[in-house]
């Protein structure tokens, strides 16, 4: 039986001062796996989910982040194509995205324009939800009962580094 007794951590994730943190024991074992894959602190890894989601709550904005994680890197990542070089739109990679995955993408995204005008597909350009992260996006949506949906994000910059994380591999 999984333990529900909730844990406190404290620290400086904002310019805002030190925040204590209360979550169970599987969230805190989720955000400290996710702040290892990238190689970092949970402290960081906080700090960058809470930057990336400015208009939720800190607390929120890191359970929104690893439920992001949960929900969507699985599948995401064995649907995520490599560019053998990076392209000026499409960066280093774009999705690959079935109909379950796409609806999590655009769940609260402000879209910009949808083109219905192509036969077999529709265009959407928007900017996922900042609770996603808010990149814009790009989706070629397939109009094919079970096929699958290009999903294309702009690439992010990091602290240092002008080129980003791969287009493809940010749905976190």
């Amino acid at each position: 039986m999984t333990s529900t007794h909730k844990t406190s951590r404290t620290a400086a994730v904002t310019p805002d001062g030190r925040t204590t943190f209360q979550f169970d024991p599987a969230t805190w074992a989720a955000i400290d796996k996710l702040a290892a894959k990238l190689g970092t602190s949970w402290q960081d890894w906080a700090a960058r989910a809470i930057a990336r989601r400015p208009r939720i709550g800190k607390a929120a904005a890191l359970r929104a982040a690893v439920a992001e994680e949960v929900l969507v890197e699985p599948v995401a990542a064995a649907q995520a194509v490599a560019l053998p070089e990076p392209h000026a739109i499409a960066g280093t990679g774009y999705q690959r995205l079935d109909d379950d995955l796409l609806a999590v993408q655009l769940d609260g995204a402000r879209i910009t324009a949808r083109d219905d005008a192509f036969e077999g597909f529709t265009l959407i350009v928007g900017t996922r939800s900042e609770a996603s992260g808010g990149q814009p996006f790009v989706c070629v949506q397939n109009r094919l009962r079970g096929g699958l949906h290009l999903f294309i994000l702009q690439e992010r910059e990091q602290e240092g580094d002008s080129k980003g994380d791969a287009a493809g591999s940010d749905l976190a």
